[in-house]
């Protein structure tokens, strides 16, 4: 999605579904503000799906494509129109809410919001791997999109700053 009114229209529709699933893509996992009360995670993209079989990616801050990135504000906007509306499904909330929170969205009440993390703990407190990547081939049978799938040549540990995606 690169314009606002696309983003306006999927989140009318996800409103309409009731459920949303939100995953921030951030240039650090640290959910800090720096000495000058900034966050130090950026957003730099947010993916979203209300549909078992389809998603959508909505570049933010992305450096070598800047003339399709949606204005932070805007996705803001819109995320606290979805927040107030419908369900958000996060993996690990624990990160995601806390930059959220940093930039201004307060997600404070349990009925907001699902933690796919924590469902996987719950489900099988013995499974020590609870990331996407497994849960999404293990329980799914949907294997998770490698970077490399996708075109993009990441590091030796197929790390890629989501900011420097085309």
């Amino acid at each position: 999605i690169t314009k606002p009114a696309e983003l306006e229209e999927f989140v009318d529709i996800a409103i309409s579904k009731g459920r949303c699933v939100y995953d921030l893509e951030t240039t650090s996992l640290n959910t800090r503000r720096d000495a000058d009360g900034n966050s130090c995670a950026k957003i730099v993209g947010v993916c979203l799906s209300h549909d078992p079989d389809e998603g959508v990616y909505v570049p933010v801050a992305h450096e070598d494509a800047q003339e399709f990135n949606v204005s932070i504000s805007v996705v803001l906007r819109e995320t606290a129109r979805l927040l107030a509306n419908c369900v958000l499904i996060f993996h690990h909330f624990k990160y995601d809410g806390q930059v959220l929170r940093n930039y201004g969205i307060i997600i404070d009440r349990d009925d907001q919001y699902e933690d796919t993390y924590l469902m996987a703990a719950i489900q099988d407190a013995s499974r020590k791997e609870k990331g996407l990547k497994y849960l999404s081939g293990a329980l799914l049978d949907r294997p998770q999109l490698e970077i490399d799938d996708l075109g993009i040549q990441g590091t030796k540990k197929n790390i890629v700053a989501f900011n420097m995606v085309p």
